[in-house]
């Protein structure tokens, strides 16, 4: 950052490639606290970040299994009751479980993955990060079994017929994708709180865009993917140069 504009990045290994525009897609807590400083995180960034109780995170603790088609006649996603059982310290007493028959790479012929997806907020994301690498593996394949367990008592015909593939967490997410809290979503939108919604620009910073599903709620790939091109109108409209200008000479034949 040069004289309040953003002229580029610098990478790990010192490197720096300049630019006049930088769009920034990375997780905005990694934005603030390690790209650009914390000093540009104005008070409306602050406030939700600050209060989990008016502005949750969601993530999630979720099992895929893969599944014989003919003993599994369901479609979609469907929620039911189960005995209770504890994840990330917290009581779960109902699952969701999503059915991928429609996509056919997804698995083997004759086969079908399901996916159960347990919520987890901020409460049970800082849960897990406070196990040891050993209480945290444990707690994950007890997870996995309990939800197994209870897809067999809803649907028998699964019995002998059912594996898991992988279980994962909220660390799991911020482990792989940065992604604070685990979060795979923005700030979620209570009763009686206003949404939250941002401009994709840093005030105190020119040429610097934010192209994530943070600067809106709930969030999510559509957010993050109408925050890419809320980006490429603001840089056009800079430039003096309408966006159905700059798509035309982008034709097919250029792209190929």
């Amino acid at each position: 950052i040069k004289n309040n504009k953003a002229v580029g990045i610098e990478t790990a290994d010192k490197k720096r490639m300049l630019g006049d525009y930088i769009i920034s897609s990375v997780d905005t807590m990694e934005l603030f606290h390690h790209l650009i400083g914390k000093k540009y995180m104005d008070v409306k960034w602050q406030s939700c970040y600050g209060d989990i109780e008016k502005y949750p995170l969601l993530s999630g603790v979720q099992a895929a299994f893969i599944v014989e088609q003919g003993v599994y006649d369901q479609r979609g996603t469907i929620v039911f009751d189960c005995l209770p059982f504890e994840i990330g310290g917290k009581k779960i007493d109902r699952i969701s479980v999503r059915s991928y028959e429609y996509e056919r790479t997804f698995a083997p012929i004759g086969k079908v993955v399901l996916q159960v997806n347990i919520p987890q907020f901020d409460k049970e994301y800082l849960y897990w990060r406070r196990l040891t690498k050993e209480e945290y593996e444990v707690q994950k394949k007890e997870a996995a079994s309990a939800i197994e367990e209870r897809l067999l008592k809803e649907f028998p015909k699964l019995q002998g017929h059912i594996e898991l593939l992988d279980c994962w967490t909220p660390l799991t997410y911020q482990r792989y994708c940065n992604a604070y809290h685990g979060a795979y979503m923005a700030f979620i939108t209570r009763k009686g709180v206003k949404p939250f919604r941002v401009k994709g620009t840093i005030k105190g910073i020119k040429n610097l865009y934010i192209a994530s599903q943070w600067i809106m709620a709930p969030g999510g790939l559509p957010a993050a993917v109408t925050a890419g091109k809320f980006a490429i109108w603001r840089i056009t409209r800079k430039d003096k140069k309408g966006c159905f200008e700059l798509l035309h000479k982008w034709d097919d034949k250029s792209i190929l």
